[in-house]
């Protein structure tokens, strides 16, 4: 445990200084690779249990009947119940780790259904938390990593053309900032890798799914540059406002010159450049 917190130290304060220049220096770039890969290194593999029969179908009930809006507090309940166990339901696994996954992706339909934001039982900055928290200490794979990055980057951009979106990003931006940032560096220095070392099987879709031979698989679909800057683009129309000018510094030397020929990378320049 105390190897695991000096790794994550360490790479926290590589991706505090690292962000003005970070793309200039390969030298830097594999450096933060080199504590990416300590970091998983030092995390152990989770280990889960088969929950009860009984169990099982009580948590299969849950989900069926609050499919929709209701899902996203049904995962809730369901973390504070299931501990070490898991099951599965239509291929799907369900355990501690998958469910702080899929959480990410349920938010925006139940932070939509609340009349009152200001009374919203989960508020975004508290699950922006608690999901990083969890994914710094639990995820140990590259994939997995990039496909957490991906998801929380557009759990950060979802609300961009809503008109109670300055309610969601400035709660985030006034506790979170610091994680913001780092989830930002992490997902392009993970990406940077994918792009140019691994650029045929970048895990673009992620699906936790039963398989008896691997815990997930993975899908790859469309431009793999493409789609990783328009996920960059969206966070960027989104946090135009709020961006410090060392963190709009380092996306904008990730775009350019390298992909300037992308529609994103002109997108991505127009809404933060001066």
């Amino acid at each position: 445990m105390k190897k695991t917190k000096k790794i994550v130290v360490l790479l926290i304060l590589i991706l505090i200084i690292m962000p003005a220049g970070m793309y200039a220096s390969n030298e830097l770039y594999e450096i933060a690779i080199a504590s990416i890969d300590n970091w998983l290194d030092s995390i152990p593999e989770n280990q889960y249990q088969k929950a009860t029969e009984d169990e099982i179908f009580r948590w299969k009930v849950m989900i069926e009947k609050n499919q929709g809006l209701g899902l996203f507090l049904t995962y809730y309940e369901l973390l504070g119940e299931i501990n070490q166990k898991e099951f599965i339901y239509e291929n799907k696994i369900f355990n501690q780790k998958t469910i702080r996954y899929y959480q990410l992706f349920k938010y925006p339909d139940y932070f939509l259904s609340q009349a009152d934001f200001s009374k919203i039982k989960v508020k975004p900055e508290k699950l922006l938390k608690t999901s990083y928290d969890y994914y710094r200490k639990n995820i140990n794979k590259k994939e997995e990593q990039l496909a957490w990055l991906k998801q929380f980057m557009s759990f950060l951009s979802y609300y961009k053309h809503l008109i109670n979106h300055k309610f969601y990003i400035e709660k985030i931006n006034e506790t979170n900032y610091d994680i913001v940032a780092n989830i930002l560096n992490q997902y392009i220095i993970i990406s940077k890798y994918y792009l140019t070392k691994e650029s045929i099987n970048i895990p673009l879709i992620f699906l936790y799914t039963y398989n008896k031979n691997k815990p997930f698989i993975t899908i790859g679909l469309g431009n793999n540059e493409n789609s990783i800057l328009e996920v960059l683009y969206h966070f960027s129309d989104t946090w135009k406002e709020y961006l410090k000018s060392e963190d709009k510094k380092t996306i904008l030397n990730f775009v350019l010159p390298k992909y300037q020929d992308s529609d994103y990378a002109v997108k991505i320049y127009s809404v933060l450049s001066d």
